[in-house]
């Protein structure tokens, strides 16, 4: 297999981003640019220089059409998920590249090609500090499955190793078909149309995503990314706040590191 260096893996991610805009564009479904991808169209109009991945989310009504059409179509680019395949590990959809393959170095259950990460944005109780709890539910299924897909041999030291074993010994009685049917139900347990209050709930980094909808998804807008333009959040500069503060100041030097750890090939 042919090794596939940074640069030319981000040039496949685009061309896999540019299939799912068209796709999205001509069955009209909604899609936003999100976390670290939004963040580099507003402050970069790019890349974040020492980011390595893409990140879209969709309301939950487009994004279920999405899953359930895109591999109708006879093309190199699938979306893989656990209503697809109920042995993938993680309750969010991929779309990836069939002709490569990606080895994710934290976790070696299940591999797939250079993909993007596609999140749904699901509805959340009117009363915010019922959102928080309802949250933090999922977060807790979350963390249980990270922890139980954590590969064992991500570092070379050896008490390192044996920690993430006895964290992950929990999590061997419970399967990652009843993770993700958990998650998925509490996920979807509020109708995104009538909410108020919304937030990705299938992989929440913590509860500062809650958001209201009014104010960040009532239309799309366009922003640069990589020479092309895509659509983001009208609430754009709300988002950006709420997930990262003030977001056009650069973090401290040793932060400006890719958090992903992976090796992609050539099939």
């Amino acid at each position: 297999m042919k090794k596939i260096e940074i640069k030319e893996l981000k040039e496949i991610q685009v061309k896999i981003l540019d299939v799912f805009v068209k796709f999205c564009e001509d069955n009209n479904l909604k899609y936003f640019l999100t976390y670290g991808t939004l963040l580099g169209a507003i402050r970069h109009k790019g890349y974040i220089p020492w980011d390595d991945d893409i990140d879209v989310s969709m309301p939950r009504p487009d994004y279920e059409r999405f899953i359930e059409t895109f591999n109708n179509q006879e093309s190199d680019y699938k979306v893989i998920h656990h209503t697809i395949n109920e042995k993938y590990p993680i309750p969010i959809a991929k779309v990836y590249d069939s002709r490569t393959t990606l080895i994710e170095l934290f976790s070696d259950k299940f591999n797939v090609g250079i993909n993007i990460d596609i999140f749904p944005i699901d509805g959340l109780p009117d009363d915010k500090n019922k959102a928080v709890k309802h949250l933090k539910k999922v977060i807790f299924w979350r963390n249980v499955q990270n922890t139980k897909n954590r590969s064992i041999a991500y570092k070379s030291v050896w008490y390192k190793n044996l920690l993430v074993l006895l964290l992950k010994l929990p999590t061997a009685f419970i399967s990652d078909i009843k993770i993700n049917k958990i998650i998925s139900k509490l996920a979807t347990t509020y109708d995104y149309k009538t909410s108020n209050f919304v937030a990705n709930c299938t992989a929440p980094d913590g509860v500062h995503e809650i958001l209201e909808k009014s104010k960040t998804y009532s239309d799309q807008t366009e922003v640069p990314f990589e020479g092309k333009t895509y659509k983001a959040p009208n609430g754009y500069d709300n988002y950006l706040k709420t997930i990262y503060g003030d977001y056009m100041k650069f973090p401290p030097l040793e932060q400006q590191v890719s958090e992903h750890f992976s090796k992609a090939y050539w099939k």
